[in-house]
């Protein structure tokens, strides 16, 4: 019992093996999986993939994190956030990482669009937002917009306007792209202003 409630206190959904080993102080693996197998049967704990755990009700954007070490939220996932598009992708996770992958978990996609090392390992516009009490690795809405010009060369959105975002954030951002992409940005920029 003493473990559940630790688990509890901890406000965290999504686990790797060393959050176990903090939460329980302690670092026997076995140890560690036998807490696992107890928890799995009795609240629901489920295994998402090797060392990654997750509570039946847990945070899929953390999830998305986890998963992919250095990746972030980007994409449809932020653009529709911020309504600048109107399709819907709430079963739909999209990140931006080092190569392109599909994970299937429960009812989610989580998809991974692969950019190149320079746009990945860049933290600009890559913002930390805390989410259920977990921090969550997220682009901010100028950096998820040049992302998506990145990644489809399209320059049009549903719902966008001069007072929605921050041209100067978006002239920071756009310098760590190629320069298609800058270009594109640039077509972008003008017909807001």
């Amino acid at each position: 019992m003493k473990n559940l409630t630790k688990l509890l206190e901890s406000n965290k959904t999504v686990f790797i093996t060393w959050d176990w080993v903090k939460i329980f102080w302690n670092n026997n693996l076995n140890y560690i999986r036998l807490i696992f197998h107890r928890l799995k049967n009795s609240w629901g704990v489920k295994e998402v993939k090797k060392w990654v755990w997750v509570l039946s009700k847990h945070n899929s954007w953390k999830l998305s994190n986890v998963l992919l070490n250095h990746s972030y939220i980007s994409l449809e996932s932020v653009l529709y956030k911020h309504n600048f598009i109107f399709q819907t992708y709430i079963d739909t996770i999209t990140a931006v990482w080092k190569r392109k992958l599909d994970i299937q978990f429960e009812e989610k996609s989580y998809q991974y669009k692969r950019f190149i090392d320079k746009i990945v390992d860049n933290c600009t516009g890559i913002e930390e937002e805390e989410i259920d009490w977990e921090i969550v690795r997220v682009a901010s809405k100028e950096r998820a917009i040049c992302d998506w010009i990145h990644m489809t060369w399209k320059t049009y959105f549903d719902n966008i306007s001069r007072k929605m975002i921050s041209l100067k954030k978006m002239d920071e951002i756009k310098q760590i792209y190629p320069n298609k992409t800058v270009l594109n940005i640039n077509k972008l920029i003008n017909d807001i202003e």
